[in-house]
């Protein structure tokens, strides 16, 4: 009960934030996602700000996952418990153990099963690049895991694009763009024999 209504009172935060900050925030293909269990991909070129996009005009209610180094800021570290995000361990980040994934993964498990939402920006780093960077595998995987060790449970992904006319400047225009739903059925099957080259099909 007091996780649902802190995702409200976060969800209307954010919407508010964004309307302070963006003139227009434009939302095309809202009635594209599905009900049901879904972990929601997106870009991530414009930071701390992204989530918000979710969180507030998407009005998706669930767990996000953030890099474990925004932990390591005090104030910042409360607002993200208190939110439900959960940390992600990176090879790339000092003093961090990836091995550490694995609890979250058992969470974002958890979080599907139960019929929630998994939000996740699968180039792991925020870029000011016209395109997509490599994809870490992370979504695939959290997919693919939770419909063998918990299925069937008829996971959705869910991609989502952030367009911005001026990603910094105050005032300006947004755009968000969902996709059509992907149905990882078929590799679900194929991750009962061979789990790398599933996360592999489903992450390409």
């Amino acid at each position: 009960m007091l996780r649902r209504q802190l995702d409200r009172l976060i969800g209307g935060a954010s919407r508010l934030a964004l309307a302070i900050f963006f003139r227009r925030v434009e939302v095309v293909g809202r009635d594209r996602i599905p009900p049901g269990p879904r972990i929601v991909v997106a870009n991530h070129v414009n930071g701390l700000i992204d989530p918000l996009f979710v969180l507030g005009p998407l009005r998706l209610p669930g767990r996000m996952l953030g890099k474990s180094t925004l932990w390591r800021i005090p104030v910042l570290a409360q607002l993200l418990d208190l939110g439900g995000v959960l940390p992600v361990y990176r090879r790339m980040d000092a003093g961090e153990d990836p091995r550490k994934n694995l609890e979250t993964f058992v969470r974002c498990r958890d979080e599907l099963a139960a019929g929630g939402t998994i939000a996740i920006f699968p180039e792991g780093i925020s870029h000011d690049e016209p395109q997509l960077q490599p994809l870490r595998t992370g979504a695939a995987r959290i997919a693919l895991e939770s419909e063998v060790e918990r299925g069937p449970l008829g996971v959705s992904i869910v991609p989502v694009g952030l367009v911005f006319e001026a990603r910094q400047s105050f005032r300006s225009r947004a755009l968000v763009v969902v996709g059509e739903p992907i149905d990882p059925a078929a590799e679900v099957e194929l991750a009962r024999r061979d789990p790398r080259a599933a996360v592999r099909a489903l992450t390409e």
